[in-house]
């Protein structure tokens, strides 16, 4: 076997062992709780993509009546992002399951420091053509 077809190979066999995992993203709807003691907060983030450059954030708190609070991932490094909410002064680092399914991670605002786990939600319905 030549050189290129040596080449050609091995990275045909490393697209396919890395196809589902490569194509993960946190691109999509993430819905999670920030326990604060005795009550929690519900989170909705959504991250869509940028025309250039990373993705774009927004974060809504319907126990808190927030919505559309903008963010931007500043950060991915392999299955971890951090997304910066600058008007809130938070921030949420966390890293992608392999099964695409699930961010762990923290969220941090001010001193406070808490865990987030988020799950991706399914793509919301096209509203219906009259």
């Amino acid at each position: 076997m030549s050189g290129l077809n040596r080449l050609l190979a091995g990275v045909g066999a490393a697209l396919i062992l890395a196809g589902p995992a490569a194509a993960q993203s946190v691109i999509g709807d993430w819905a999670g709780s920030l326990s604060l003691g005795a009550r929690s907060l519900r989170l909705a983030l959504h991250v869509s993509p940028a025309p250039e450059g990373l993705p774009n954030a927004s974060l809504e708190s319907p126990d808190q009546g927030a919505g559309d609070v903008s963010g931007r991932v500043i950060d991915q490094k392999g299955a971890t992002s951090q997304i910066l909410f600058m008007e809130a002064g938070a921030d949420y680092t966390a890293t992608l399951s392999p099964d695409g399914k699930t961010l762990t991670g923290k969220w941090s605002q001010g001193a406070m420091s808490l865990p987030l786990v988020m799950t991706r939600q399914p793509p919301a319905a096209a509203p219906a053509k009259p």
